[in-house]
């Protein structure tokens, strides 16, 4: 929202809706798209931090959901030009130097450098 327009036309929105409106076909559509996503993410890396800070500046979890966003939507556009972006702030995969130190720090027990290595393959070839 960005105008107080926008907000009331919303809130008016809320005011009018009521619990268990949707209909089973709209529930079952909910279900699939969830599930459909759920299947394209390739790194289950949920952003939580935990393996941040890097000592080389990577952005772990901004780096693994440029690489999600590739397989989730089946484009490079977007995320590649974000990877750019992140190349040059120092903050791409490119900058890991294997040490490892993330993957200590990761309480999902991703394979961070794994990942880290395929980001770079996939964006830098």
């Amino acid at each position: 929202m960005s105008t107080m327009e926008q907000v009331i036309e919303n809130l008016k929105t809320a005011e009018n809706g009521n619990v268990h409106t949707l209909t089973d076909n709209e529930l079952n559509l909910f279900d699939k798209v969830k599930e459909i996503y759920n299947e394209r993410i390739h790194v289950p890396c949920t952003a939580c931090n935990y393996c941040m800070p890097c000592k080389n500046g990577v952005d772990i979890p901004l780096n693994f959901s440029l690489l999600n966003d590739v397989y989730i939507y089946q484009n490079m556009g977007k995320p590649s030009g974000n990877y750019s972006f992140l190349s040059a702030k120092k903050m791409s995969a490119s900058f890991c130097d294997e040490c490892g130190e993330c993957e200590e720090k990761c309480t999902q027990n991703i394979p961070i450098r794994k990942y880290l290595k395929e980001t770079r393959e996939t964006f830098e070839k």
